[in-house]
């Protein structure tokens, strides 16, 4: 039986309570729906987007936003998108898109077509969005699953074959490749044998490719002459 019959339902007093009531329910239920909106728009936001605080993440929506958390995902690190841009960045959120007007057209087909060319060497690149920890990026997650697939879902048979001590599979990270380092030394362990099976199956859009070039700049000419200025004037060139 209801509190209030279906002829007390008919006077004005009555239905403007009703009404009073309903809407501090929609405002109290909106209430809770935001802070909702901005924890699950949290969880997967990043070091690039993390400052803006919104209920809806702003890379579905801007793409300079989404040119910023590709970058950090493909490099994860900005020493390392330094290297490979040739420049300083500084902050995720100082990365602007290419200007698609100044892009010259038959560099990028040559590019293209150098990257679809048979097996490349395995030292002239390494493969991106390896992230592991907070967002788990997509080759990290690919690694997992052959480490799984070859231990049979085993994290102890794993640990014991690597010689790294892992009490479970969400510790698993990536062997440290750093191929461009004069102290890199090529390794057979099965973590880097099944790193090398990862990199022939990723897409050739996530290759790293190690350029000699801007890691002597970011580790040597920057550090000394912190401008092109000043590199002209020690050497006389312009």
């Amino acid at each position: 039986m209801p509190i209030i019959s279906h002829i007390g339902r008919q006077s004005l007093k009555v239905r403007i309570v009703l009404m009073t009531m309903y809407t501090i329910l929609v405002l109290g239920a909106a209430t809770m729906v935001y802070p909702l909106l901005l924890m699950l728009s949290g969880s997967v936001k990043s070091d690039t987007d993390f400052y803006w605080i919104t209920p809806v993440p702003r890379y579905l929506w801007d793409d300079e936003v989404l040119w910023q958390k590709y970058v950090e995902s493909k490099y994860e690190t900005v020493p390392r998108a330094e290297a490979a841009f040739r420049r300083s960045i500084g902050s995720w959120r100082n990365l602007v898109p290419p200007d698609g007007t100044l892009l010259k057209e038959f560099l990028v087909t040559e590019l293209v077509a150098f990257r679809q060319k048979g097996n490349w060497p395995r030292h002239w690149f390494s493969v991106g969005h390896t992230q592991y920890q907070g967002l788990l990026a997509k080759n990290a997650r690919a690694f997992r699953r052959l480490a799984r697939q070859r231990y049979g879902d085993d994290v102890t048979v794993y640990s014991h074959a690597v010689g790294i001590d892992y009490s479970a599979w969400y510790q698993v990270e990536l062997p440290n490749a750093n191929y461009g380092e004069r102290s890199f030394r090529f390794s057979g362990s099965p973590n880097f044998q099944i790193y090398d099976e990862l990199k022939q199956k990723s897409s050739e859009a996530d290759r790293v490719i190690i350029d000699l070039d801007g890691l002597y700049w970011a580790n040597y000419l920057r550090l000394k002459w912190a401008t092109v200025d000043k590199y002209n004037a020690a050497h006389g060139t312009y």
